[in-house]
């Protein structure tokens, strides 16, 4: 297992999904790097979070209400849907953040930077930005489809009817769970928390489709196609997968358990803080598909035991999937693993 050490190693320990509770105690306990966290629906009312680092992380549909936000940083952060009614935002650093359908009624923007900021569907009056210190490139609206509303149970009566073509529909929050729907298309569609648990969705077409904060729990992803697909902290565990295209998918922060991750082919895909079996990276280089087509990742594994054959669960980081370069044997015959391609490499021998 590979050991991290010095600020980079302590920074790792921080990462991952966190409520809104533990920020606020780590932050009284002196911590001020967040970056790369993941808060989703948590409260965060009147806290004091005075010069904290939230770069790079998910936060989204969370309360900031009355918050005391001065001197943080958000760039490149996920601010979506939450709502910062009366926060302090002096000197904050809202450079590239998505403040998409955000609330920020009342709040104080006085010397903060706001460039190449997503402020579309915000409630905000454009006056508070006269405090700002930088305004520049802001983006007010967004080319969103026009996708018409469909029901789970209006969805399978016309799948048995014989249709197949469901793209670019909105079905946010629809129980799926249990249907047979191979070969349904689903492209470029908003599925936002829906449940696929125990669908067999064998050559079915998920391509730039939003399943974020979905389930596929048990699924049955045979051919099933999901290219560019945004999965962020869906659950995926237990599924089965046998040629299953997740190219450049979004994958972070998902449940990974019980996959064999070399039946898919997931060049290009993000799996940066999702939780897999520790024996995970095991099964992707026994997969043939992995020896013969090169799928495999460049990422390191961090938690759980020294031994690929332990039982336990572990967490993916920095985790862009790129092309191996070496799978051989290692000395005592078991299979050792190096990454290629760019970022941090990690050996692994059994």
């Amino acid at each position: 297992m590979v050991k991290e050490s010095g600020a980079a190693g302590q920074a790792d320990e921080f990462k991952g999904m966190k409520t809104a509770d533990e920020v606020i105690e780590l932050y009284k306990l002196g911590r001020r790097d967040f970056r790369f966290v993941a808060v989703v629906t948590s409260n965060f009312n009147g806290a004091d979070l005075t010069g904290a680092d939230f770069s790079h992380s998910t936060i989204f549909l969370c309360n900031f209400n009355n918050c005391n936000l001065s001197s943080c940083k958000f760039e490149h952060s996920d601010l979506s849907d939450c709502t910062f009614v009366n926060a302090e935002f002096y000197n904050a650093d809202l450079t590239s953040t998505n403040m998409y359908g955000s609330n920020l009624m009342g709040a104080k923007l006085g010397s903060a930077i706001f460039v190449k900021t997503i402020l579309a569907g915000c409630k905000i009056e454009k006056e508070q930005l006269d405090e700002a210190a930088e305004v520049e490139d802001i983006v007010w609206e967004v080319d969103k489809k026009q996708r018409t509303k469909m029901s789970a149970s209006d969805i399978y009566a016309e799948y048995k009817n014989g249709r197949k073509d469901f793209s670019n529909i909105d079905a946010q929050a629809q129980d799926f769970s249990g249907m047979i729907l191979k070969g349904i298309i689903f492209k470029g569609s908003n599925l936002h928390a829906a449940d696929f648990a125990n669908v067999d969705l064998t050559d079915a077409d998920f391509s730039e489709c939003d399943i974020t904060t979905c389930s596929f729990k048990s699924a049955t992803l045979k051919r099933t196609n999901f290219f560019r697909s945004n999965f962020f902290w869906s659950t995926l565990n237990g599924a089965y997968l046998e040629k299953t295209n997740m190219r450049n998918s979004n994958l972070t922060w998902c449940d990974l358990r019980g996959l064999d991750l070399g039946q898919a082919d997931t060049i290009g895909a993000d799996i940066s803080g999702s939780r897999v079996d520790e024996t995970a990276p095991m099964m992707a280089i026994q997969s043939e598909s992995v020896r013969e087509s090169g799928i495999l990742g460049d990422y390191r594994v961090k938690g759980g035991e020294e031994s690929f054959g332990a039982i336990g669960s572990t967490y993916i980081s920095q985790g862009v999937l790129s092309q191996h370069t070496t799978l051989g044997l290692g000395e005592s015959g078991g299979t050792t693993y190096k990454s290629g391609g760019s970022g941090e490499k990690a050996y692994r021998k059994r």
